[in-house]
């Protein structure tokens, strides 16, 4: 498994038909293949300010990785799987960081049912959900108007089928919700330094309660005055600066 995952990050496969701005990216793709990462980076991180495309954090992520920064790496690969999560290279390549970075953080104990359920939600998006609430309604009004007009005419298995697509639509209803929620409410960020003491409360002379280190994933809670409140997967929560941390 961490053979096929070191190849992820070893190839860096490319897509070069991506953007009005092609020969720019193509200049990127030729300084990075000339091993000029840092000339590569730079020209990418160009492109960021106009084009907001999972390739493009991708590839500053390989760049990102390659010169050893692996929080600021780390932080586009996951910028890239929130805009492309069926991407097998960046999950590989998010899952290869992992075994690099210092701290290995056991996250709370889940059964075999909510991992499954878990990871077929993570290959859900917002436009999939949308499509499917559209058909739904699609069907559900197209049965009802047959209905209305032959009332009798109507095999029993019909009213089935509006059934359950009263029941997709109502599902695929509270992902969106979900999904807005998630994009409005819930923020993730990853830690850039390489050390970072977490505090007891925003405060230089608070308390260190304990050390996060970069390339660390944790959930954004709230910013008071330059500080921020993180959790981390195992539910541990203190303050960070805001400058420590790169938001997704």
């Amino acid at each position: 498994m961490v053979s096929k995952i070191k190849k992820f990050i070893i190839i860096l496969v490319f897509s070069v038909n991506l953007f009005s701005n092609e020969e720019a990216f193509k200049k990127g793709v030729y300084l990075y293949n000339e091993k000029k990462y840092e000339e590569a980076l730079n020209q990418w991180l160009l492109l960021e300010k106009d084009y907001e495309d999972w390739r493009i954090f991708y590839n500053i992520g390989n760049a990102y990785a390659k010169l050893g920064k692996f929080g600021y790496a780390m932080l586009y690969y996951e910028r890239a799987y929130k805009l492309n999560p069926s991407e097998p290279r960046i999950e590989g390549n998010i899952n290869y960081l992992k075994y690099k970075i210092k701290d290995k953080i056991e996250e709370e104990q889940k059964s075999p049912l909510r991992k499954v359920l878990e990871k077929f939600y993570n290959k859900l998006n917002y436009k999939k959900v949308l499509v499917v609430l559209v058909f739904s309604f699609f069907l559900i009004n197209l049965i009802i108007f047959f209905y209305l007009i032959f009332p009798q005419g109507l095999p029993k298995f019909i009213l089935v089928l509006l059934s359950f697509f009263i029941g997709l639509f109502l599902i695929s209803l509270i992902f969106l919700f979900h999904f807005w929620h998630k994009e409005n409410r819930v923020f993730y960020g990853i830690v850039l330094e390489d050390t970072v003491e977490v505090k007891s409360a925003p405060m230089e002379d608070s308390t260190n309660l304990f050390i996060v280190h970069e390339g660390l994933k944790v959930r954004v809670n709230e910013e008071v005055e330059g500080w921020i409140r993180i959790t981390l997967p195992n539910g541990m929560s203190g303050f960070i600066k805001k400058e420590s941390l790169g938001i997704i």
